[in-house]
């Protein structure tokens, strides 16, 4: 049994993990993403940083089993967190800005 719930855990590792930051959060409104890695959310990582038409993308390279989190931000300063997969190595975010006021951010984690 255990060997067969291994190989499912190896399996469901190279799955994809979409982490999409709604627009408004505690009526506030969204003004960036950003990812952290640690138990308590201790260093932000500094990935590669591309200006795109509309917005930046920006990719992440860490070792599998790292704790990692995305954080949106809300207007002032208010964090929404949520955990990224243990078994991911490589993230990437889209921040777009849609119109004056209107920003969207997605990470895609495998």
């Amino acid at each position: 049994m255990s060997a067969v719930l291994f190989a499912l855990t190896v399996a469901a590792s190279g799955a994809l993990q979409i982490i999409e930051c709604p627009a408004t959060h505690q009526q506030k409104r969204l003004i960036g993403a950003s990812m952290y890695e640690g138990a308590h959310k201790e260093a932000e990582l500094m990935g590669g940083r591309k200006r795109v038409p509309g917005g930046v993308d920006v990719d992440y390279g860490f070792n599998r089993g790292d704790v990692k989190w995305v954080a949106c931000w809300y207007e002032p300063a208010t964090p929404r967190w949520y955990h990224v997969d243990p078994a991911a190595t490589r993230c990437d975010l889209k921040e777009r800005g849609e119109a004056p006021g209107k920003m969207t951010a997605t990470v895609r984690c495998k």
